[in-house]
């Protein structure tokens, strides 16, 4: 894949010249190697937007609530503060993936920095062994998943979630964030859709019309919400059927 700077000074790469796939913040960090500042700027975005799945994992993999929680916030210190990312593949760049690699990477480097502590008699905060008992015990509990499951299940509601906060925000400011908050609130079924164009003033066939509006609004905000995730549309595709299969497992 090919990169070039636009006339605002941006970075771009060959497909998204052709108009085929938007800059995003995942393709500015892929591309601003020389750019530093401007890299940063996106990873921090991405990084604030996927804490939740991250200490999913952690949390999933045997950690206690506020291990997982230091052990969140040292990684993203870490990943924001160094080079790594241009160890990211440019051609099959899927944040997820990345993410989920450097995560795994970091606690295995905390976990051979405990044992050091232990044989050099430092003192060890808490275990960093992410093949804990505490661990096992996690994921052979009734119905109990891994944590790359829990990650990517974390992963698709974060992105439902954002899609859905951003429909939100633009019904509210187009004077329909009553009739939102009705449709999006809970599971939608038709004899609620009678109960609410009553309440509202509208008619059912009104009502049945916006939701299914919104609806087709909600599945463009999805596509958009992966698309910062991905470098290409062929990624974007795949990114979501593999989301919303984790979704619904």
């Amino acid at each position: 894949m090919e990169y070039s700077r636009n006339k605002q000074g941006g970075v771009e790469t060959s497909e998204q010249q052709q108009g085929l796939f938007p800059v995003t913040e995942w393709t500015v960090v892929l591309a601003a190697r020389s750019d530093e500042v401007t890299r940063a700027q996106a990873l921090e975005t991405l990084c604030r937007a996927y804490w939740r799945p991250v200490h999913a994992w952690v949390r999933r993999s045997g950690k206690s609530r506020e291990d997982a929680e230091d052990l969140t916030q040292a990684f993203f210190l870490k990943l924001l503060s160094q080079e790594s990312v241009q160890r990211a593949d440019r051609e099959r760049g899927r944040f997820r993936s990345y993410l989920l690699v450097m995560l795994k990477g970091f606690l295995s480097d905390e976990w051979d920095k405990s044992r050091a502590q232990r044989r050099g008699g430092g003192q060890v905060a808490f275990s960093l062994d992410v093949e804990s008992e505490a661990a096992r015990e996690a994921l052979e509990t009734p119905g109990g998943e891994s944590p790359d499951r829990v990650f990517d299940r974390r992963w698709a509601l974060e992105v439902l979630e954002q899609a859905r906060l951003k429909l939100g925000a633009e019904c509210e400011a187009a004077g329909k964030g009553e009739l939102f908050a009705a449709l999006f609130s809970g599971a939608e079924a038709e004899e609620r859709q009678s109960e609410i164009a009553l309440r509202l003033g509208m008619t059912e066939n009104a009502v049945k019309m916006s939701a299914r509006r919104m609806r087709g609004r909600l599945q463009e905000l999805i596509r958009e919400v992966v698309a910062r995730t991905v470098s290409s549309k062929q990624e974007l595709d795949g990114e979501i059927r593999h989301l919303m299969e984790a979704v619904s497992s």
